[in-house]
């Protein structure tokens, strides 16, 4: 089989039973309650969709008759969902720790087929014992679903390389790899895998702009433009059938009819709630009345409204970019630096504020000083503890991206830097939840890898050399 040659089943045996024992822990101690898993609007709605699918055969976010079908979910995961419902039960945390830890397999075979074994099981120990991961398992949310269809479609990606070369390089020392070891069909998987991560996920719709600089090191021109095409090809063709019944369903040609209220909300907000002087809540209000007047003015109905929100979004876009940088700036470091802690010390009832140090919202403290002194000596503890891990996964990360540079890896770099670059831009908003990043952590976790695995084998070195 495809799989075998990579490591002995043990090593996976290992690393399922650990990433998911340490994501079973809370569900067996019961943070698996409704209330906790559903800590979010958009849970809520997952949740309906997946029951009216089994229900009323329809997707639909609405709790009451007719349960028309709308496209404010993009299908896949609530499809997920109704499967999971259907098959084992309204168990779907469960269901989600399986394929958090089945996330943490691919790292590993990523990681092996680009940097190693030993630096392969560094990244995949990490990703294991990964808080974001661990909190979003638990909870009715795409990252989960999201991140392990992402990670495949790379496995398949980097499946087309040749193993590394000594200290984790590509064999050929310009940095290039061999020409394509699998079929033409490898690009129908690959854009199969990303439609429907896309359809998760609506974030990743313009992923193939950055996968294909992940086939550009390759000397095959004719294999690498084959394999693109297809790619592109089996991309769309998914995506274009869930827009031809979004129209014929809903009566407009879109991909989902929450993208621009979360342009929006999320992005237009911060620039606009800077340009006008105000808070970002009013900024958001003032944009979405002048939405519902421009709909009523141009006499469409209810279903153009995302449309018009669209377009007011990329107005107000273009006419402001430079006030655009720093509200993406500032969401992109918060969504990396903020913790994930809170939704699970939330899940076992012991966090009422929600949103943490880093937040802006809940409790009546304002300044960061009076929210640490407001918690326990046991929150303190779990921040300090996942403030100490963030660091050092950062550090290492940081470490392994200048290895991989000096190496001359060019398989490592064309694969993680654009997935990195890519979900980091879409992390850039004014609301930054430490769930936007979670698609980014396995590439993170395979530098970070490289950078242990060096720094291991340099202290082995040096106790040699001291003997």
């Amino acid at each position: 089989m495809i799989w075998k040659h990579l490591w002995p089943p043990s090593r996976d045996l290992a690393l399922f039973s650990l990433a998911f024992g340490v994501r079973i822990i809370p569900w067996l101690w019961g943070a698996t309650h409704w209330d906790r898993i559903l800590q979010s609007t958009d849970s809520h709605g997952y949740h309906q969709a997946a029951v009216n699918l089994l229900a009323h055969g329809t997707l639909s976010v609405s709790f009451t008759p007719p349960f028309a079908p709308d496209s404010l979910r993009t299908p896949v995961y609530p499809w997920f969902l109704a499967a999971v419902y259907g098959l084992f039960g309204v168990r779907p945390a469960l269901a989600q720790c399986v394929i958090a830890s089945s996330s943490v397999l691919l790292v590993d075979r990523i990681a092996t087929r680009l940097v190693g074994r030993r630096a392969a099981l560094v990244a995949a120990i990490l990703l294991a014992l990964d808080l974001p991961s661990l909190a979003l398992s638990m909870m009715l949310l795409t990252e989960t679903l999201a991140v392990f269809l992402l990670l495949a479609a790379s496995l398949f990606i980097v499946n087309l390389y040749p193993p590394p070369g000594p200290g984790g390089a590509t064999p050929d020392p310009t940095g290039r790899v061999d020409a394509p070891r699998g079929p033409a069909w490898t690009g129908v998987v690959v854009g199969l895998l990303l439609a429907a991560c896309a359809l998760t996920r609506p974030t990743f719709l313009f992923l193939p702009g950055v996968v294909w600089i992940a086939l550009l090191p390759r000397r095959n021109l004719r294999a690498v433009v084959t394999c693109f095409l297809l790619l592109v090809l089996s991309f769309s063709l998914p995506l274009a059938a869930w827009m031809v019944r979004n129209r014929v369903s809903v009566g407009v040609w879109e991909f989902s009819s929450i993208q621009g209220q979360e342009l929006l909300f999320y992005r237009v907000s911060g620039v606009m709630a800077r340009v006008w002087a105000v808070p970002v809540a009013e900024a958001w209000a003032r944009l979405d009345r002048e939405s519902r007047q421009e709909v009523q003015q141009r006499g469409l109905g209810p279903a153009h409204l995302d449309r018009i929100r669209n377009e007011i979004g990329r107005r107000y876009l273009r006419a402001h970019p430079l006030e655009y940088v720093p509200v993406m700036a500032s969401g992109m470091v918060k969504a990396w630096v903020g913790l994930s802690i809170f939704d699970l010390l939330k899940q076992f009832d012991l966090w009422y504020r929600g949103v943490g140090l880093f937040g802006s919202g809940g409790g009546a403290e304002r300044t960061m000083r009076e929210r640490w002194a407001a918690l326990s000596a046991g929150e303190q503890l779990a921040i300090g503890f996942e403030v100490i891990y963030r660091l050092i996964v950062l550090a290492l990360g940081s470490l392994g991206l200048v290895l991989v540079v000096i190496r001359r890896d060019g398989a490592t770099l064309a694969l993680v830097v654009p997935h990195l670059s890519y979900i980091s831009l879409t992390c850039g908003t004014v609301l930054a939840y430490h769930r936007f990043r979670a698609p980014l952590v396995p590439y993170w976790c395979i530098l970070a890898g490289v950078g242990l695995s060096w720094l291991a084998a340099l202290w082995t070195h040096e106790l040699e050399r001291g003997r």
